[in-house]
């Protein structure tokens, strides 16, 4: 696997899955090697045969960190336009891990979409509770409280965003994407 991240890394994507399926080979029930193989695949496109390996790493008894494969499982259903499937797999990475940054974020994103607004501000508020805000994020909760009709919290968001970021171009949320 450290074989397989090395040359992703240096983008020779064909030794890459090369390493990567030996790696599950040597041991095919292993859950980070199987979850580790689905996010490869994942960023490659190919999101079906990503989703086999996430379901194989879940089904390791031993694997430490479930959420990780579930929250990785959301992200590829998010990428495959598969709302549903990423909104079901986002819940259970908060099942296994409450404070999964990227599970909250993408359900605050997915709430959103959705215009259930006071949700989107609820997972929001717990993702930043958890983790720092870049401007993408600033922007983002910006818009929720906009849609709230919360101008001042709007404000103050638009001001970090201003102060942190100053060349930052805000953008609003469309349907298809995944994160702002």
């Amino acid at each position: 696997t450290l074989m397989a991240v090395l040359f992703e890394q240096i983008d020779r994507p064909q030794f890459a899955e090369k390493h990567y399926r030996r790696a599950v080979e040597l041991d095919p029930e292993d859950g980070s090697t199987n979850n580790n193989f689905g996010a490869y695949l994942c960023r490659l496109g190919r999101f079906d045969e990503a989703d086999g390996y996430f379901q194989r790493a879940l089904r390791d008894p031993f694997y430490k960190t479930p959420g990780a494969a579930y929250s990785n499982a959301g992200l590829c259903a998010a990428r495959a336009g598969d709302a549903q499937k990423s909104e079901a797999y986002f819940r259970k990475a908060l099942e296994a891990n409450p404070n999964d940054a990227a599970a909250l974020y993408e359900l605050a994103m997915t709430s959103f979409r959705k215009s259930d607004n006071m949700r989107a501000r609820a997972f929001f508020q717990r993702f930043e509770a958890v983790s720092s805000l870049d401007a993408s994020a600033l922007d983002f909760a910006a818009q929720i409280e906009e849609r709230l009709g919360d101008t001042a919290a709007a404000a103050k968001y638009r001001a970090r965003l201003k102060t942190e970021f100053p060349d930052y171009e805000p953008r609003a949320i469309t349907q298809g994407s995944n994160s702002p």
